[in-house]
């Protein structure tokens, strides 16, 4: 009898679902411009005007999600449409447009764009490139300027990180300058 009850409890412990709770932590823009939640084991690097996010193991070499704040410099497109038109025109030839929709978000109404790559892409000595590359582009307009989030993605790596980044649009705040600087 001893035995069978130590069998159950080990089938019992190794059918359990090893299930984690995934935490999210905030990201605040320096000057207070936007806000968001982001999966805590994501990696974080800061530039200028962007924010890069990765996720953690192999999906991190393949996936990437990005929020830049627009327009910057001379070349950048002025407005959202001029955005979203300057990455259709990069698009012909080598992307898919395969969505463009109005979505809600809670920083207001924006556009989302999914693109796929139709193209064998290769590398500097003619390797082939892992594809093909899905995008997904939401642009949002905020004041005089505008905000792009990215995700950006090879294979499977990109439908697990989809949720995350749907996340971390669901939970965008426009001016989320803290009270004390305000």
């Amino acid at each position: 009898m001893k035995r069978w009850a130590a069998a159950a409890a080990a089938v019992l412990c190794a059918a359990a679902p090893a299930f984690s709770a995934l935490s999210y932590s905030s990201f605040a823009h320096p000057k207070g411009e936007f806000a968001f939640e982001y999966p805590s084991n994501w990696h974080k690097s800061l530039g200028l005007e962007m924010l890069a996010l990765r996720p953690p193991g192999r999906d991190g070499k393949t996936v990437r999600v990005t929020v830049a704040s627009y327009p910057f410099g001379k070349d950048s497109p002025p407005t959202p449409a001029a955005y979203v038109a300057k990455l259709l025109v990069d698009a012909q030839g080598l992307k898919k447009l395969e969505r463009r929709d109005k979505v809600k978000t809670a920083a207001g109404d924006a556009e989302r764009l999914e693109l796929l790559e139709t193209k064998t892409l290769r590398g500097q000595f003619g390797t082939t490139l892992p594809g093909p590359m899905r995008q997904l582009y939401v642009v949002v307009p905020r004041g005089a300027g505008y905000l792009v989030l990215a995700l950006e993605g090879v294979g499977d790596g990109f439908t697990r990180a989809r949720a995350e980044f749907d996340h971390l649009v669901a939970t965008l705040k426009l001016d989320a300058t803290p009270p004390a600087a305000r």
